[in-house]
């Protein structure tokens, strides 16, 4: 009797012990084989959703010959602040913000658990790219990283989103705010790695984005107040509004606001020259 006793006592150990090796195994396994890149880019669909031969991370890999990794998921945002579209399915935490503390912890097990199967079909494969690039991000070695893009901010002007609160500058729902909160983790997760802060293109999706506000300012204005994080931080900043404006657009965009084949050129081709390469 005391042998079966002793004999059920230790298998339930053994399997509590098992059942913790598994979880341990889940949230390491990702970083187990480590990658090294040159270069991350972060960003929504102008990066994320334009990954062939043509888009511009394949085009600034191919001219730079560094050693790139897209982790742009198209729809984001760099807040976290659920809106409409994130109610069924949270996009949210695929913001530059929530991702830069999954790349600080190591640990894309929310992102891997919430990714947002509805906009995978909804878009017909489009988003297919998703769980690969969350592979990829979990087994990247970012002391190794050189260069790290942010280019995020078209669909915060393009939702409303709010610039930035007086009352807390690292409100993670406000623009500026996450950009601060995600600028200090990858500073943590990359401390060798120079970040370049890329702001949006102008747009005609809604209207001129140089003079339409969708409630909390125009593109101009987020911009300029991204702008004055990246002097905060001694950070290299960049922009799209301007090379491409309201007089090329339609020479960039194929539907005002996402880009062609001499979009993603043009992308590259700063991109490249905010790295002397060019």
């Amino acid at each position: 009797m005391k042998d079966s006793r002793t004999i059920t006592i230790v298998s339930i150990v053994l399997s509590v012990l098992l059942a913790l090796l598994v979880v341990l195994g889940l949230r390491l396994g990702y970083g187990q084989t480590k990658e090294v890149y040159d270069v991350v880019i972060f960003g929504d669909s102008n990066m994320g959703n334009f990954r062939g031969p043509t888009g511009p991370s394949r085009v600034f890999a191919k001219e730079s010959k560094l050693r790139v990794l897209n982790a742009a998921v198209g729809g984001t945002m760099m807040n976290n602040k659920p809106t409409e579209s994130c109610i069924e399915n949270p996009w949210r935490y695929f913001s530059m913000v929530d991702l830069s503390k999954a790349v600080l912890k190591k640990d894309f097990l929310t992102q891997k658990a919430e990714r947002p199967q509805y906009y995978v079909d909804f878009y017909d494969g489009n988003f297919d790219y998703v769980e690969a690039s969350l592979n990829e991000l979990s087994k990247a070695d970012f002391s190794k990283v050189k260069y790290i893009f942010i280019c995020q901010g078209l669909n915060d002007y393009l939702n409303g989103a709010r610039i930035y609160d007086p009352e807390d500058k690292y409100n993670e729902e406000t623009f500026t705010g996450a950009l601060r909160v995600s600028v200090e983790n990858l500073k943590k997760a990359a401390p060798e790695a120079e970040i370049i802060v890329m702001a949006p293109n102008y747009n005609t999706v809604l209207g001129d984005s140089d003079i339409y506000s969708t409630g909390h300012g125009s593109l101009p204005d987020y911009i300029e107040q991204e702008m004055l994080v990246c002097e905060e931080y001694g950070l290299k900043f960049t922009s799209l509004n301007g090379p491409i404006n309201k007089d090329n657009s339609a020479d960039y965009l194929y539907d005002g606001m996402h880009i062609n084949d001499d979009g993603a050129r043009l992308i590259a081709d700063i991109m490249l020259e905010a790295i002397n390469l060019k």
